[in-house]
C-alpha cells in the first residue's frame, strides 16, 4: 500500500511527490514494488508494459488501436525511442525509415521501391505536393523545362516541347492539333503561316497554301501536292484541262481537246509551251519538214511540204 504521508521520494524508484505520495513519474508505472516499472516505449502512462493509458502528442504519437500509442500520420516508430521520426515529405505516410513510403500524396504515386515520385505532369519542387509541369510536357524538372514531350511535340533548344510541323498550339492543351494538309506550318486548323514548296509546289497566299501557275490542286482526290498542268497550258484545273492560255506563245483554247494549241502557222513540239513556227512554205504543219496545208498558191506534194502552183516559182520565201 502506497504511504499518502511521504515528505519525498527517492529518485532511483523513478516516483516524484505528489500530494504527499510518491507516485510514478510519466512512463513508468507501479508493479506494487518501491520502484517503478519502465512503460512500453511509445507510452507516456501506463498501468502495466502490456499497454499504455495515454500517449504525448509532442512525441507525436497517438492512440489508434491496440495496446500502444501509434506514431501520427507522416511519422514512423523509432524502435525503443519515445519520439516518432518524421517521413520524408515524398510519403504521406512511411515505416522502418524516413524514405521507406506506404502511403503517397495524391499528387505522387507509388513505386516498386517504396518511394512516392511524381505523377506525370507534375516535378518535385521539394514539397509534400508535386508542382504542374507547364501543360506541353510529359515530365519536367521545373515547369518550363522539360524532359519528355507527347508524340506531337519535340524538345527544343530552350527544354521546351514545341508543336512538330504541320501541327499548332491550343493554349494549356497537352496535344498539339493536326493542321490543314495543305498547310507546312499553322496557327489553326485552316489558317497556314508556311507551305511546303519544295515537296508540295505551293505558295502562301494570304493564309491559305495555293498552287501556283502551270500546276494544278488535287487535294479533292487526297493528293496534297501539286501536279504540274499539260505543257500547253498556262493555268489548269487538270493534267487534260486548261483553263487559260498563252497567247504571246501562239497558244489557243482547243473546244475539243481542252488543252491549248498552237495557232495557224506555228506547231507544237509537245515538250514546250512555246509554238515554234512552220516552215515558210506550210500554212499549217505537224512539225519543222511536214506541212498539213498550204496558201492558195501552193500545192501539197507527196512529201508533204507546199510547192508554188503551175506556171509560178520561188522567190525567196514567196512564189
Amino acid at each position: 500500500m502506497i504511504s499518502t504521508n511521504c515528505t519525498s521520494c527517492l529518485s532511483s524508484t523513478f516516483r516524484s511527490l505528489v500530494n504527499s505520495s510518491c507516485t510514478c513519474q510519466p512512463g513508468y508505472y507501479d508493479s506494487g514494488i518501491a520502484q517503478c516499472q519502465s512503460c512500453q516505449y511509445s507510452c507516456l502512462k501506463c498501468s502495466s508494459s502490456a499497454s499504455c493509458s495515454s500517449c504525448n502528442s509532442t512525441n507525436q504519437r497517438v492512440y489508434l488501436s491496440g495496446p500502444y500509442c501509434s506514431c501520427m500520420g507522416g511519422y514512423y516508430d523509432i524502435s525503443n525511442q519515445q519520439l516518432c521520426g518524421s517521413c520524408s515529405y515524398t510519403c504521406l505516410t512511411c515505416i522502418s525509415s524516413s524514405t521507406i513510403c506506404l502511403t503517397c500524396p495524391t499528387t505522387r504515386t507509388f513505386d516498386n521501391i517504396s518511394s512516392c515520385p511524381c505523377n506525370s505532369g507534375y516535378y518535385d519542387s521539394g514539397h509534400s505536393s508535386c508542382s504542374a509541369c507547364s501543360y506541353y510536357c510529359i515530365t519536367c524538372s521545373a515547369a518550363s523545362t522539360c524532359i519528355t514531350c507527347p508524340a506531337t511535340r519535340q524538345l527544343n533548344t530552350s527544354l521546351e516541347c514545341s508543336c512538330l510541323n504541320s501541327y499548332y498550339d491550343v493554349n494549356n492543351t497537352l496535344n498539339c492539333l493536326a493542321c490543314s494538309p495543305l498547310c507546312y506550318l499553322c496557327s489553326n486548323s485552316q489558317a497556314c503561316t508556311m507551305c511546303d514548296t519544295a515537296n508540295n509546289f505551293r505558295e502562301l497566299v494570304g493564309s491559305s497554301c495555293v498552287c501556283p501557275s502551270v500546276y494544278f490542286d488535287a487535294s479533292a482526290q487526297g493528293n496534297y501536292t501539286c501536279q504540274k498542268c499539260s505543257y500547253s497550258c498556262t493555268t489548269c484545273i487538270s493534267l487534260t484541262r486548261c483553263t487559260s492560255c498563252d497567247i504571246t506563245n501562239y497558244r489557243i483554247y482547243n473546244l475539243n481537246t481542252t488543252l491549248c494549241s498552237c495557232s495557224n502557222g506555228y506547231y507544237d513540239d509537245g515538250v514546250d509551251l512555246a509554238c515554234i513556227p512552220c516552215p515558210y512554205d506550210c500554212l499549217t504543219c505537224s512539225s519543222g519538214v511536214i506541212c498539213l496545208a498550204c496558201s492558195s498558191d501552193r500545192y501539197l506534194t507527196n512529201s508533204s511540204r507546199c510547192a508554188c502552183n503551175t506556171n509560178y516559182y520561188t522567190n525567196g520565201t514567196l512564189c
